[in-house]
């Protein structure tokens, strides 16, 4: 099992990394700080894997940056030691000379790609939660049933646009629904935890 799968992947989309092995050092550092920069800059150039590989299409090359970007990211997600990176990619079948030329670079970089990597889950939405306020209800019987005694949640959401406007949502939650809301922002603060510098 590799240390970098501690979230559900499908091990062949990394399979093509065994491809690291063929490169020379000098152009291995070259390709690996290439795709560095390819997750870390929005608009990066694709003419430069074009020079590099010396290849007319990006597509063919297309399993190996992939599988490439995604482990490099795994290694920041999965906070990695250098020595788990290691042991990953040399079960993987690249050598440990090669595999420490990747991630002797990944981990130099590292903070570069955590800052990516954030600065893009931050860019999902341009609403942000400016402020929030609730007020619980509950509903002791209605028209068709004498006692019901149940209990809303009224939760309204002000939020600020990417153009400065504001917004406001009002949501009616049952506690099932509070109960889910609770549990998906526990899940969210998990992962916002994991990229806090």
């Amino acid at each position: 099992k590799l240390h970098s799968a501690n979230t559900k992947y499908d091990l062949t989309l990394i399979q093509p990394l065994s491809t690291l092995d063929s490169f020379q050092p000098n152009d291995l550092t070259q390709i690996v700080h290439g795709i560095i920069n390819d997750i870390c800059v929005k608009d990066f150039a694709q003419d430069f894997y074009l020079k590099l590989f010396k290849v007319e299409d990006v597509s063919s090359l297309q399993p190996f940056l992939t599988a490439s970007k995604f482990f490099f990211k795994q290694i920041i997600y999965s906070d990695l030691s250098r020595q788990q990176a290691l042991e990953d990619l040399n079960k993987l079948n690249v050598s440990t000379n090669k595999a420490t030329i990747v991630v002797d670079a990944v981990i130099s970089r590292s903070s570069e790609i955590k800052s990516a990597l954030v600065e893009n889950l931050s860019s999902i939405s341009k609403n942000v939660l400016k402020d929030f306020d609730w007020k619980l209800e509950v509903t002791v019987s209605s028209d068709k049933i004498s006692s019901m005694k149940r209990p809303v949640l009224l939760l309204k959401l002000y939020l600020e646009e990417d153009d400065k406007k504001k917004k406001e949502i009002l949501l009616e939650l049952t506690k099932a629904d509070f109960d889910l809301l609770l549990q998906n922002m526990n899940d969210i603060n998990e992962v916002v935890k994991k990229f806090k510098f």
